[in-house]
């Protein structure tokens, strides 16, 4: 009994580690593409000037206006069993435009299948900033983090104020 556990539990952590590639994979290409066609503007107005990925994705012109985009991070209702214990300790990352170098944190709630958060994340962004990504993910202390969920939402489909 014993071994078919382990066998399963093994089974599991392959599965999500394969799942967590899969979306990591997805979100490199995404950033990638998103690197390119700045590169190639960047090259078509001023082909002597390089910028760092991370610099150029959130430079701003001067005369473009910036907003304050604020996130208020509620809750969870109903996450999955995420260990052998049957426990989750949830957190997530919230991000802007696929730049982890933004990234920002929610504290991590222990042994909860429905956290509550009530916090709340700022950036400084522009028009340009189209894309808000929220990851949910499990805290484990001996094997790597698993991701629970994440959601990709459409920034120009807001509009100023609104609330999701």
């Amino acid at each position: 009994k014993n071994s078919e556990g382990l066998k399963l539990l093994k089974l599991e952590d392959n599965r999500r580690g394969m799942q967590m590639q899969l979306v990591q994979a997805k979100m490199r290409t995404d950033l990638l593409r998103v690197t390119k066609i700045v590169e190639h503007v960047i090259a078509a107005v001023d082909p002597g000037v390089e910028v760092p990925p991370a610099a150029y994705l959130f430079a701003v012109p001067d005369d473009e206006p910036r907003y304050h985009l604020q996130v208020k991070l509620q809750k969870a209702v109903g996450l999955p069993r995420m260990d052998i214990l049957g426990k989750c300790d949830p957190y997530c990352i919230l991000y802007v435009n696929g730049v982890h170098a933004f990234a920002q944190h929610s504290t991590t709630k222990m042994r909860t299948h429905n956290p509550e958060w009530h916090e709340e994340f700022k950036w400084l962004v522009c028009q340009s900033t189209t894309l808000l990504t929220v990851t949910l993910w499990d805290k484990d202390t001996i094997t790597r983090d698993d991701m629970i969920g994440s959601a990709l939402i459409d920034l120009e489909q807001c509009t100023l104020g609104q609330e999701l």
